[in-house]
């Protein structure tokens, strides 16, 4: 390309530090209950520009339109499955949400905190300069992010390759500054309707009748040989 003093002008992309692979996991609802979830896992493509991230995300719909299916992006050579090799040496942080049913504008809100918070998680992984080890400087092996949507509730959790507690901690509370939008706004739904049911009668009664409005962020080790009694989990308040 030449600009009008006849100088060669590259088109430039924005080169990422790794190579990413967005997942796309869809459970058709039928009477059938033999899917294999393997199965229905797909990576729908690799990336490793900012350019060709944009271009994933502005062509696949939002989580929150969602109701069976997971968005994942991982390292490239890593599957968003638990038996992979570098998964199973850690686990996972977690947040999860029931999804107010009533069509108003508390699920309005919701859907906004979750596509916001789910986009800046996808950020948080891609910038490469999110999750280091402050006392060493390297990065923390990360293996990715899932957004598993259903029905009723809602997931988003980070998967982490290492057991090790004191990193696990460090990248939990990075992940909590990504889920900002959704914490917050859970944290003043729970406080302003702490008393109020939230009433699924147009769904034959199924499904929670109360929305239950989490405090915590859990971490979930994948091997039992990683488990321990105590419980890891960073709380949605600094005061908690």
């Amino acid at each position: 390309q030449q600009t009008n003093c006849g100088v060669s002008v590259e088109n430039r992309v924005h080169q990422l530090a790794n190579t990413w692979s967005f997942w796309l996991m869809y459970q058709a609802q039928t009477k059938d209950k033999k899917d294999n979830w393997k199965s229905t896992q797909k990576r729908v493509l690799d990336f490793s520009t900012a350019e060709d991230f944009w271009r994933v995300i502005n062509n696949v719909s939002s989580p929150s339109r969602l109701s069976y299916a997971d968005y994942s992006v991982f390292r490239s050579g890593i599957s968003p499955m638990w038996e992979d090799p570098v998964c199973a040496k850690g686990g996972r942080w977690i947040v999860a949400v029931d999804r107010f049913m009533r069509r108003d504008a508390r699920s309005s809100g919701q859907e906004e905190a979750l596509d916001e918070s789910w986009l800046n998680v996808m950020l948080s992984l891609i910038g490469g300069s999110t999750y280091l080890d402050d006392s060493t400087g390297e990065d923390i092996l990360i293996c990715g992010s899932v957004c598993s949507m259903r029905k009723y509730n809602c997931k988003v959790a980070l998967w982490v390759g290492t057991a090790d507690e004191d990193i696990l901690m460090k990248a939990g509370r990075q992940f909590k500054e990504s889920l900002k939008p959704l914490i917050d706004y859970m944290t003043n739904v729970s406080n302003s309707t702490s008393s109020e049911e939230d009433t699924t009668s147009r769904h034959g009664g199924r499904g929670p009748k109360s929305v239950v409005r989490p405090k915590v962020i859990q971490f979930e080790f994948f091997s039992n040989d990683n488990k321990t009694d105590k419980s890891i989990e960073i709380p949605f308040a600094d005061d908690e």
